[in-house]
């Protein structure tokens, strides 16, 4: 994740605890949300929808955080995991920017 480090600091110092597993993606998925309720100054999700739709913004988990005609992300990456010693390393992530 390209704003992992950062993320990890920010969180730990907050929560006084390590980092859920999907919250780098809630927050991401949640500033989108914000940025475009700014974007048409409202909260109405009939108008600040439009907006979500044209997000392209740099997040947490990939350095462009855009969505598709069908609001799904445009690079939404998977990665691949490998268990080591009983634990898993993560081996590489692919489909994010």
């Amino acid at each position: 994740m390209p704003g992992g480090k950062s993320y990890v600091e920010r969180y730990t110092k907050r929560f006084n605890k390590p980092v859920e597993l999907y919250s780098p993606y809630a927050y991401d998925g949640t500033r989108a949300v914000f940025a475009a309720m700014k974007k048409a100054n409202s909260t109405d999700p009939h108008l600040y929808l439009a907006s979500l739709k044209t997000t392209n913004m740099k997040g947490v988990t990939t350095n462009e955080l855009a969505y598709d005609q069908y609001g799904d992300l445009k690079y939404g990456g998977v990665t691949v995991y490998k268990v080591v010693n009983g634990k898993w390393q993560p081996l590489t992530t692919v489909g994010t920017k």
